[in-house]
Order: C-alpha cells, then sequence, then structure tokens
C-alpha cells in the first residue's frame, strides 16, 4: 500500500507542475484561427485575386502609351 501511496503522491506532484503550462496551452488555443476564420480569409483573398486579374498588364499599358503616341504622331503629320 505505500507503493501505491507513493506512486499517487508522485502523480500529484507531476498534475501539480503541469497546470500551469496547461494554463498556457489554453490561453494560446483561444487565439488561434478557427476554420470559420480562415475560410473567411481565403474568400477575402478570392476576391482579392479577381480584382487583380481585372488589372491591365504591363502589356496593355505600354500598348496604350504607344497607341496613344501613334495617334498622336499621325494627327500632328494631317494637320500639315
Amino acid at each position: 500500500m505505500d507503493d501505491l501511496t507513493r506512486r499517487v503522491d508522485r502523480l500529484e506532484t507531476i498534475l501539480d507542475q503541469m497546470a500551469p503550462t496547461l494554463a498556457r496551452i489554453d490561453e494560446r488555443l483561444k487565439s488561434l484561427a478557427t476554420k470559420e476564420d480562415v475560410a473567411k480569409v481565403g474568400e477575402r483573398v478570392a476576391k482579392v485575386e479577381g480584382a487583380v486579374e481585372k488589372l491591365p498588364t504591363t502589356l496593355h499599358l505600354l500598348g496604350f502609351i504607344v497607341s496613344v503616341l501613334a495617334l498622336a504622331g499621325i494627327a500632328k503629320f494631317l494637320h500639315l
């Protein structure tokens, strides 16, 4: 019986030492993102990706600039 008492006392000591660690883990778990939080971020990223896809590329912008300059050159040539 003494062996059982000693073993239970040892386990109680170990549990007392673990309590603060478990409390810190519990606090950290409260601040972790949930599946719903991650899903909301995913939706927002999808919206941003959709908006970015609609933006003109560098090639589009260069084409526009070249076109405007060409039209300006043609207009100047025609007015001489």
